[in-house]
């Protein structure tokens, strides 16, 4: 009696074990997994629209193959007026976390993602509006719950609404995220394919894209963007307004911030840009009066949280460069930024502020003439206290001066 315990206990172990190997067995069949992942991405509000071969490996990672998702909803990205078409990937292994996968919900510690391709439908207008954010409870991630994510050769492209075969520009990128610093930080290198400087402004080579997660909202800042680039990616709208400016070089987003699906910070620097300021109404590019080059410097718009205006209520701005023949050097403060209410879309103006710290300094520049530039010195679009100085006096010969302006409701057309 006393030698049968342990032949029973052997028994009952060897039992156990094999109960306990059937279970795995039965629910990691192929196609129990598929279910259980296409529920989880349901679940986090994601529709399906391809999913291949899964399989689990007892030590604990996923691998799918041949995934492609759509957004469950029209969602933009951290309420920016981009939408997620669609994202499909070759390969994608998931480490740990997966005990959760048996009931429905995916939350691995790591996620590896191989050959993806992300299609991002630009915007038909910059219009002010509502912030539009996603409703789906699974969207609203915490900072600390984001797996470690490691990309590599995925292509980011951006297409038109209702046009996805054609590309308008795209970006092959790897790409790494981590928790850091009390949020999660995603950074993105450009893997193939030439970059708009040789130099990264983001201080590593080949670095595109910083974006930061946290409790705060959401921040980013990007490398150099030449016109080109600026004009495949940005709604008819805003190309509208470059071509009228004539505008070609060098911007980076320095800081964009985005809190509660609104924006509160929108920061960019400027560099070897060139562009014509469109103060002749009728004058194409190449006929106007005023042409700046060789610009440089950076521009700020912030919103306050409190303030309910789709307009920003501080603007700053810092310029350096050259006006026709003369050196320029600008700087720009001012508060109660608003644009024209009846405006369709964002256009060139009017544009007021309402409280205001202007500095302008011209060294050899050439005064227009009647004789010469009678559709600058004439046009609607300036105060009129300087058509009426260049009517009554026509002036001759160069500034050479620093002037300041201190004052409210600076109103440019």
């Amino acid at each position: 009696m006393i030698a049968s315990r342990p032949r029973r206990w052997l028994v009952g172990g060897g039992l156990l074990l094999a109960a306990l190997v059937g279970a795995y067995l039965w629910l990691t069949r192929p196609a129990v997994l598929r279910a259980r992942v296409q529920d989880a991405l349901n679940a986090a509000g994601w529709q399906v629209a391809r999913l291949g071969p899964v399989r689990l490996r007892p030590w604990g990672s996923l691998t799918i193959d041949q995934l492609e998702l759509r957004p469950a909803d029209n969602a933009r990205l951290a309420g920016l007026p981009v939408t997620l078409q669609r994202l499909a990937c070759r390969r994608l292994i998931l480490r740990g976390g997966l005990s959760g996968l048996l009931r429905g919900r995916i939350q691995p510690r790591a996620v590896q993602i191989h050959g993806a391709t992300i299609r991002l439908v630009r915007p038909t207008s910059l219009r002010p509006g509502e912030p539009s954010v996603s409703t789906h409870p699974a969207r609203r991630w915490a900072p600390g719950l984001l797996p470690s994510l490691s990309l590599e050769d995925v292509d980011i492209g951006v297409v038109d609404s209702g046009s996805a075969a054609i590309v308008r520009r795209r970006w092959i990128v790897r790409g790494r995220g981590r928790p850091e610093q009390g949020g999660y930080v995603l950074r993105l290198w450009q893997q193939r394919g030439a970059a708009a400087t040789p130099v990264s402004a983001l201080g590593e080579p080949g670095l595109l894209l910083v974006v930061r997660v946290s409790g705060e909202g959401v921040e980013a800042a990007s490398d150099w963007i030449d016109g080109a680039m600026l004009r495949a990616v940005l709604p008819p709208d805003a190309v509208q307004n470059l071509d009228t400016l004539a505008l070609d070089g060098l911007v980076r987003l320095a800081r964009l911030h985005v809190a509660q699906g609104r924006l509160r910070t929108l920061a960019v620097e400027l560099d070897r840009v060139a562009c014509e300021l469109p103060i002749e109404p009728d004058a194409p590019p190449g006929r106007r009066f005023a042409r700046l080059k060789e610009l440089a410097g950076h521009l700020r718009l912030s919103w306050s949280a409190n303030h309910g205006q789709s307009a920003p209520d501080r603007l700053t701005a810092e310029l350096r460069g050259r006006l026709n023949d003369a050196t320029l050097q600008v700087r720009l403060s001012g508060s109660g930024l608003g644009v024209s209410p009846t405006a369709p879309h964002v256009t060139l103006g009017p544009v007021l502020l309402r409280a205001y710290r202007l500095e302008l300094t011209l060294a050899g520049l050439t005064v227009p003439d009647v004789q010469r530039h009678r559709d600058f010195v004439t046009s609607p679009r300036l105060p009129r206290p300087l058509r009426a100085f260049f009517s009554d006096y026509h002036p001759r010969g160069h500034v050479n001066q620093p002037r300041s302006w201190t004052g409210f409701d600076l109103r440019i057309e």
